[in-house]
C-alpha cells in the first residue's frame, strides 16, 4: 500500500484506457477480421475478455508482491503459462 501515488495511478489509468483505444482502432481499420465466427457473440467475447484480464492480473499481483520472492524461480513461469490459455 502506498506504492503508488494517486498522480501516478491516474496516469496509468489513462494509459491503459488509451492503449485499450487503439487496440480497438486497430482491429477496426482491419475490418474486424480479428473477431472469430460471422457472427460472433459479443456478450461472450467480452466475457472471455474480462476473465482472462482478471487471471492474468491476478497471476501477475500475486507474483510479484509475494514475500516468497527470493530463490523461487516458477513465478515467470505461472505468468508464462497463464499467457499461454
Amino acid at each position: 500500500p502506498g506504492l503508488l501515488s494517486w498522480k501516478a495511478m491516474g496516469f496509468y489509468t489513462v494509459a491503459e484506457l488509451f492503449a485499450g483505444l487503439l487496440a480497438g482502432l486497430l482491429a477496426w481499420g482491419m475490418g474486424g477480421n480479428l473477431v472469430p465466427g460471422e457472427n460472433g457473440n459479443m456478450g461472450m467475447m467480452f466475457l472471455a475478455e474480462l476473465l482472462g484480464s482478471f487471471g492474468l492480473t491476478f497471476t501477475v499481483l500475486n507474483a510479484g508482491t509475494s514475500a516468497d520472492y527470493e530463490g523461487n524461480s516458477f513465478f515467470g513461469l505461472a505468468i508464462g503459462g497463464w499467457l499461454i490459455i
